[in-house]
């Protein structure tokens, strides 16, 4: 029997910018995902791909976008997405507001 190898923090990112595309995508739209990774490489100098790593610059870049409500409904989505894709359980009940990066740090140890 083959040994299940858990997948390595790369990949994890990889799923965490794939989670925040669908994201953006489904509740908005794809021009308005490309018009926020512009907003975020012109206003904070913050390239997707350097969202894993930077998340307190993702998360005030998204407050200042959308406001604090609205970018609260969107870090939930991108988390149950996230979790879903490492096949984690993300319980949203128990998600406190603000604590977007400590999710996510917690997801990507994860396995």
């Amino acid at each position: 029997m083959a040994k299940i190898i858990p997948p390595t923090i790369n990949v994890k990112e990889d799923a965490l910018v794939q989670s925040i595309d669908e994201t953006f995508t489904i509740l908005c739209s794809a021009s308005v995902r490309e018009s926020f990774y512009d907003f975020l490489e012109k206003e904070f100098k913050l390239r997707r791909d350097e969202i894993p790593s930077r998340l307190d610059l993702f998360v005030e870049a998204l407050e200042k976008a959308t406001g604090s409500a609205p970018s609260e409904v969107i870090m939930k989505n991108i988390l149950t997405r996230f979790c879903a894709r490492l096949g984690i359980e993300f319980n949203s009940g128990r998600y406190v507001r603000g604590s977007f990066k400590d999710a996510v740090i917690n997801a990507l140890r994860s396995r």
